[in-house]
């Protein structure tokens, strides 16, 4: 067995994020994750919570709403669900001058795949049970 450079392409870590590009674009995988973060996109320190899909290749997918808005619909979906996540459609802005807001929408036939979840947690440190990271452990004082 001979080692490879570092750098080289066979060894790049493939984490990636959903871009919400065109009308129709879609990603599939299995839901692994959820969790909160600052919002580095609209820099007013608001938060947004990401979701983390294993896709079939086995990549690691980054999805969060477009503008940063929740998709609230993982909320009904259990850790380990197979999920489509769909951009349907432009809704016209309210107001003049804006944007149109994307409305993405996830989908799901209600497979579990227990597996790659169970792997999942077991390579990050994940809470099966909650599926949240496990809190930093308290540092005694000096």
């Amino acid at each position: 067995m001979t080692k490879t450079e570092l750098f080289s392409d066979e060894n790049v870590i493939t984490q990636s994020w959903a871009k919400w590009d065109k009308v129709g674009k879609t990603y599939q995988g299995t839901y692994v994750a959820k969790e909160r973060k600052i919002n580095n996109l609209k820099g007013d320190g608001s938060m947004q919570t990401i979701y983390t899909l294993i896709q079939d290749n086995g990549d690691i997918l980054k999805v969060g709403g477009p503008g940063g808005r929740d998709l609230g619909q993982f909320a009904a979906i259990k850790p380990g669900t197979y999920v489509g996540v769909k951009y349907v459609k432009d809704i016209p802005a309210k107001k003049a001058g804006y944007n149109p807001s994307k409305q993405v929408t996830v989908f799901s036939q209600g497979e579990i795949k227990q597996d790659i979840l169970d792997k999942y947690n077991e390579e990050h440190g994940v809470f099966a049970s909650s599926n949240v990271l496990p809190p930093e452990p308290e540092l005694p004082e000096m």
